[in-house]
């Protein structure tokens, strides 16, 4: 078992920033899935690192920023919530 990192590059998570699955795109619930699976699997011990890496200026990005726990969608990368 290892502790993992997870980054995510948000644009290419959601296709693009005009696609309209950024408003049910849930990060929390992927999360919950990486951890879950890889558990079961044996590889994941701990997510000791994740990152949440996107042009969060775009008010489009709103609702995952708000998943990922941010308070201010224009930082340069937001640190989720820990899981």
């Amino acid at each position: 078992m290892f502790n993992t990192a997870v980054f995510f590059d948000i644009e290419n998570v959601l296709g693009g920033y005009d696609n309209d699955a950024i408003a049910t795109v849930s990060i929390s619930q992927i999360m919950d899935v990486i951890r879950e699976e890889g558990s079961n699997a044996g590889l994941i011990s701990s997510i000791a690192v994740n990152r949440a890496y996107a042009n969060w200026s775009i008010t489009n990005l709103d609702p995952p920023a708000r998943d990922c726990g941010a308070g201010n969608r224009a930082q340069a990368n937001l640190r989720l919530r820990s899981w």
